[in-house]
């Protein structure tokens, strides 16, 4: 079910994965900045943008100074399928109205990457969230990222 884009900072954290590990790390403990910038050994702004990045697909919550893990995020660190753990988090991808039309462009396409997707992209984010200037064209860059890393980690089929 489509919902609306949230309340947090369009993603621009790039590597998917490292979203996936803050994730199992908050689950240990509410994790700060501090915590998750010296556990990716980065500085604190990027530490934000990958705890946003886990907000915006509903894994943590701000607890404070810090983050949680929320009950999906839970489900998610307790699946141990890797297949179901795609499958969670291409959920939550497409929930979104960037990311499901972002999909559905790349369906059409053949799940293939064309020159001009990125800039489709960027219009979207225009569309659903208050970005603009060359702002969305770099946030269109981390869809992508998230996109390729779905299709690195799922069976995508045309």
């Amino acid at each position: 079910m489509a919902e609306p884009e949230p309340c947090v900072p369009f993603p621009q954290a790039n590597d998917l994965d490292k979203v996936v590990d803050l994730i199992s790390l908050a689950d240990r403990r509410p994790a700060t900045r501090t915590d998750i910038a010296s556990f990716f050994e980065f500085d604190e702004r990027q530490a934000d943008y990958y705890a946003n990045a886990g907000i915006y697909l509903g894994f943590l919550a701000r607890c404070g100074n810090g983050f949680v893990v929320t009950e999906l995020g839970q489900l998610f660190i307790g699946t141990r399928s890797l297949n179901m753990r795609t499958q969670i988090m291409v959920e939550q991808m497409l929930k979104r109205p960037v990311f499901r039309f972002a999909f559905e462009q790349w369906r059409k396409r053949g799940f293939q990457f064309e020159s001009t997707y990125q800039k489709e992209i960027a219009q979207s984010i225009e569309q659903n969230t208050s970005l603009s200037g060359s702002t969305p064209l770099r946030r269109a860059s981390t869809v992508v990222r998230w996109l390729d890393w779905v299709k690195q980690n799922a069976e995508v089929q045309p």
